[in-house]
């Protein structure tokens, strides 16, 4: 019986934090309404963000798809028998081309969304991009996208 009564407490001392931790994840809003809470924009303005957004994102993933063909073809030329270094260029030329697209893009919407906003709106927009990577370079983050390595090669 004593037993059993200390496994189960062990068992809640152990399960505490994992509720928690998902407690509070599932509680959270998406990042998108947590701006919009924050700007505390209008109707009129979500629905107008929403729509730049959805532009981006379709402009976009047209030019992932383009990324992710190129970076394929790199690979099969970088593993050939005898490596064309002249495509392997050209293909990186391409690659660096349509990230830079990218980029253009991103700042683009970025810049009509700001459009969009007041002055006040706009102060608090400009400063929430800094304001995370502070946050992520004091955690030792850093800004890194979704699975590259970290400053010594860490995964």
């Amino acid at each position: 019986m004593k037993t059993q009564i200390r496994k189960t407490i062990a068992a809640i001392i152990l399960m505490t934090p994992i509720m928690l931790f998902a407690q509070t994840r599932d509680e959270r809003a998406p990042r998108g309404e947590r701006i919009a809470e924050v700007l505390e924009l209008t109707d009129d303005q979500k629905t107008q963000i929403e729509g730049i957004h959805s532009a981006q994102m379709k402009e976009s993933l047209h030019l992932r798809n383009q990324q992710n063909e190129l970076r394929a073809k790199l690979q099969t030329l970088r593993t050939e028998e005898s490596a064309d270094m002249k495509a392997i260029n050209n293909t990186i030329d391409d690659m660096t081309a349509l990230q830079a697209s990218l980029m253009k893009l991103r700042e683009e919407s970025h810049q009509k969304v700001r459009s969009l906003l007041t002055d006040e709106q706009r102060i608090k927009f400009d400063t929430m991009r800094s304001m995370r990577r502070e946050r992520a370079s004091r955690r030792g983050e850093g800004y890194q996208r979704r699975g590259s390595r970290g400053p010594r090669g860490e995964k």
